[in-house]
């Protein structure tokens, strides 16, 4: 059941922001994971034990003690913070599932990034062609459809949380498969041992909070509380820990699988295909349908 905040925790923001970590800065943010994963398995274990010990969730207690006064503002600026985020973190996995099924169904031409000239202006920009069609667009649309429809279908008729739980212990095992077997393959990359040094490199200031943001998931807090109703002390604590250790171990394995996608030039942005290419390069086609799964 707990894997369901390992499944949360793990969407295409993690992983674009892990790989990219990984692709731009190779081991030097290896240290920001291993922090997110510990901050995260406190937090979510300290919102359960406030269910378990309080009877109510973390957004129950917290109506409790904003009943009056200047705390009701405090209470609906949370809620709308935390409806905003969720409409977010959701738009985002869309838009990944959608980049997903890009790679998969529309693979973009290989970058020749040798015939890349970049000047000092051109830093994180590249000109590219305009390669979406009406019907690409539409297959697209369809597809994005046929995804709301089948989430909808999954919450009605699947049987239960405890069922789409398994599913989605599945995916994120998976993942753990696919990412575990590249990094195998290729190797450990250089210079791990020093990335475990907290320090950030010029520029990578963003991208070190993202790559901690996207671990964390604040919203996970909510989804952590819910979960522990019905259960025990005995049973929650470890089913947080585990689900905390996917999520750092399943970061940590993009970021070190990212820091094998070749270098490139500042012009040219990372884009989720440089590390699905790193996949295939390794396993084949499977990588591939792996990934985008």
């Amino acid at each position: 059941m707990w894997t369901v905040l390992t499944a949360s925790t793990i969407g295409p923001g993690t992983v674009t922001m892990c790989s990219k970590a990984g692709a731009d800065y190779r081991t030097a943010l290896f240290w920001c994971v291993i922090i997110a994963a510990c901050v995260a398995w406190i937090m979510q274990e300290g919102s359960a034990r406030l269910t378990l010990a309080a009877g109510c969730t973390l957004g129950e207690a917290v109506r409790r003690r904003t009943l009056t006064g200047r705390a009701v503002v405090l209470r609906v600026c949370f809620a709308v913070f935390v409806v905003v985020g969720n409409f977010l973190y959701e738009c985002n996995n869309f838009a990944g599932a959608m980049a997903a099924v890009d790679i998969l169904l529309l693979p973009p031409p290989a970058r020749n990034l040798s015939a890349v000239n970049c000047t000092s202006g051109d830093l994180g920009r590249i000109e590219k062609a305009d390669e979406d069609s009406t019907a690409a667009f539409a297959a697209r649309q369809l597809i994005n459809l046929g995804l709301g429809a089948l989430t909808l279908a999954l919450l009605m008729f699947g049987g239960g949380t405890e069922r789409i739980s398994l599913l989605l212990s599945a995916v994120v095992m998976l993942m753990i498969v696919c990412f575990a077997v590249t990094l195998f393959g290729m190797g450990l990359p250089p210079n791990l041992l020093a990335g475990l040094l907290p320090s950030i490199p010029e520029g990578a200031a963003e991208v070190a909070l993202a790559v901690i943001g996207t671990t964390v998931i604040p919203v996970n807090l909510l989804m952590g509380s819910s979960l522990a109703r019905n259960t025990t002390s005995g049973s929650m604590r470890p089913g947080v820990a585990l689900a905390s250790l996917l999520s750092g171990l399943i970061s940590m394995l993009v970021q070190l699988v990212g820091a094998h996608v070749p270098s490139r030039p500042p012009c040219v942005p990372f884009e989720l295909i440089d590390l699905a290419h790193v996949l295939e390069g390794v396993m084949g086609p499977a990588g591939l349908v792996g990934f985008t799964v």
